[in-house]
């Protein structure tokens, strides 16, 4: 089959029951499942409070191992090596010179039916460079509410923000997948990425660098549910304060300001 249209899964190498079961329901695309080298356990609340991003040194040959579909990349699975691991999947699957690339996380791909699949395809061609869930309410404040203290600090030295109410640019949610044109993709492989723990921030911010256009998809619509009234569950009491509502960090009110700017 010709990768006109591309479909691009992370895994690990125990979820090959579930890879199995993508593949027989999913067809009409080349899809293709991404492992690392071995697999590090340590939770994302262990993440340093600081963290330390880094430019993506792009390889000059690939040292990977392909079998029926799955791709050995030279990475570590982790939750906080996300970034990473997508940037190796996108700069792998650039030289297939497809068409349309959809990335999709593995409970993405496990619901999906190939009907939605056809339909993301369509709709990316129909719209062109990238579609995806567009969030543009992103902010220090919302993200300690939605995500806690670590998650907090990373998005906010990753976007180098120093203020609770100041909003990142916008990005694409990765958890109800993400499509790139192909022409998006070469613009975006043409430069060199900062690399977050997550990939959807990591993505995001690489394609905004290449100037490649974001437009939200039918697909998903997390934008409505987290970014509708502007506020995120989060209530104002000043200028460096904040309550968040009805989550687990409810109690939390302020966040020491030195722990998510950029080191």
């Amino acid at each position: 089959m010709e990768c006109t249209r591309v479909v691009l899964i992370p895994t690990t190498a125990k979820e090959a029951a579930q890879r199995q079961a993508i593949r027989s329901k999913l067809y009409g695309a080349c899809l293709f499942f991404f492992t690392g080298l071995s697999f590090d356990t340590t939770p994302k609340h262990q993440l340093p409070c600081r963290p330390k991003f880094a430019m993506f040194a792009k390889p000059t040959t690939y040292h990977h191992s392909e079998t029926n579909g799955t791709v050995v990349l030279p990475v570590v699975d982790s939750h906080h090596n996300m970034g990473r691991k997508i940037m190796h999947m996108f700069q792998w699957a650039s030289h297939l010179n497809a068409a349309y690339v959809l990335y999709l996380d593995m409970d993405v791909a496990g619901r999906a039916s190939h009907a939605l699949l056809t339909n993301m395809f369509d709709e990316l061609a129909a719209k062109g460079d990238a579609v995806g869930d567009v969030l543009d309410c992103l902010t220090p404040a919302n993200q300690l509410c939605c995500c806690g203290p670590i998650a907090q600090a990373h998005f906010a030295s990753f976007y180098n923000l120093t203020l609770p109410y100041e909003r990142a640019p916008p990005m694409l949610w990765g958890g109800g997948g993400i499509g790139l044109t192909g022409v998006a993709l070469r613009r975006m492989i043409a430069l060199t990425p900062s690399l977050h723990t997550t990939s959807d921030h990591t993505l995001s911010l690489w394609a905004r660098a290449a100037n490649v256009a974001f437009h939200q998809a039918s697909w998903s619509r997390k934008h409505i549910e987290w970014c509708s009234s502007g506020t995120m569950d989060v209530h104002v009491v000043d200028t460096q304060t904040w309550q968040c509502q009805n989550t687990r960090y409810r109690n939390r009110t302020s966040v020491n300001l030195e722990c998510y700017s950029r080191p």
